[in-house]
């Protein structure tokens, strides 16, 4: 229980920064407009080569797939299709609607984010418990978390992850006072989440550098 406290209130941490930024996120576009997108593309003198250096960076485990995704959305904006831009962005900030997921898993939620696991509670002070939830029988579970959440996840010791589940959790935390919902699941679930990423990922970046 230790290192899973331990591991739950950096995680908790790590997803508080994250949300800052989520907050002012309305729809895919807008992503375009943070200054510190501009400013990093203002600073690169070629895009072709500024992602030929992220892919190799990436292939090489040298860079954390969640800034190398936010270092690669305004180089390859107008690039690539929209909906591989919509994906990326997704996968920086996590799927919207998530729920709809259990009623309706349609091609907006990719099947490689599909774990088999169990949803526990997590009181303010990071201990977990059981789920009184319907979806706690379930057993398989789509994450949908952003990117850099699930590397934080598959960076504990223990041989179990524990990923936030933020559209359970907001009204956990409503009925509990505090706390959240984590989908704790073996951390090789984790690992194959970040492989499929990371393989979809170089390949958009390849295309770009094909038409450079």
């Amino acid at each position: 229980m230790t290192d899973y406290v331990r591991a739950q209130r950096e995680f908790r941490r790590d997803c508080a920064d994250s949300a800052k930024n989520f907050a002012h996120f309305d729809g895919f576009n807008l992503i375009f407009r943070e200054r510190a997108y501009y400013t990093h593309a203002i600073h690169q003198s070629s895009g072709g080569s500024v992602l030929q250096d992220l892919k190799n960076a990436v292939v090489a485990g040298q860079v954390r797939l969640g800034e190398a995704l936010s270092r690669a959305l305004p180089n390859v904006h107008g690039k690539v299709a929209d909906d591989r831009i919509l994906w990326m962005v997704n996968e920086m900030n996590g799927y919207p609607n998530a729920l709809n997921w259990y009623s309706r898993p349609t091609e907006d939620f990719p099947p490689y984010r599909v774990v088999n696991g169990v949803l526990k509670s997590v009181d303010p002070a990071g201990n977990l418990g059981d789920m009184n939830h319907p979806l706690a029988a379930k057993g398989r579970y789509f994450l949908a978390a952003p990117i850099s959440w699930l590397e934080e996840a598959a960076d504990t010791d223990s041989n179990v992850a524990l990923v936030e589940m933020q559209e359970l959790s907001g009204p956990y935390a409503k009925a509990t006072g505090g706390g959240g919902v984590v989908c704790s699941c073996n951390k090789d679930e984790i690992t194959r989440i970040l492989n499929s990423f990371r393989q979809n990922f170089v390949a958009i970046l390849n295309e770009v550098g094909a038409k450079a």
